[in-house]
């Protein structure tokens, strides 16, 4: 579900595994996609310093195939007029990209496999605390931190 993450430096694995040509692994992930249920999630990330992250995933619906999934980003962009992207297989919509001055947070919406369950380190309730906080820094979406704290 992150964007920028991946297992090796310089490709994704599903990357590797196609090139490869390894017909029964991109049998068995196309078995899987096709079959699994799918679901809507809610990220956001609460940047402090490089490598200093608090994460929240949250299960907002799920869905019969990845197609509606895949619908339902695209809808979520299309009411909140956020950025849509596709990275990975995947479709995102962006309702705040991170910024590079810290501390920064990202929020967006994106289409997986329903096999992730609602989780944010310390409880949700401490989460929604902290972000409600992270918020209170900036003036306006588009605005940098009032402060560049590495802190907590």
């Amino acid at each position: 579900m992150n964007p920028r993450g991946q297992l090796f430096k310089k490709r994704p694995l599903y990357q590797i595994v196609g090139e490869s040509g390894n017909a029964q692994a991109t049998a068995e992930v196309a078995l899987r996609e096709a079959t699994t249920p799918w679901a809507l999630y809610r990220v956001r990330r609460m940047y402090y310093g490089k490598g200093k992250a608090r994460r929240c995933v949250e299960r907002l619906r799920e869905f019969a195939s990845k197609s509606a999934a895949f619908e339902a980003v695209i809808e979520r962009g299309q009411q909140g007029n956020l950025r849509i992207r596709e990275m990975h297989g995947l479709s995102y919509a962006y309702v705040r990209e991170r910024e590079q001055a810290y501390p920064t947070t990202e929020e967006y919406y994106v289409a997986t496999l329903a096999v992730i369950d609602a989780k944010a380190r310390h409880g949700m309730e401490q989460f929604d605390a902290r972000w409600q906080k992270m918020d209170d820094l900036y003036c306006g979406r588009d605005d940098l931190p009032l402060f560049s704290n590495t802190g907590e």
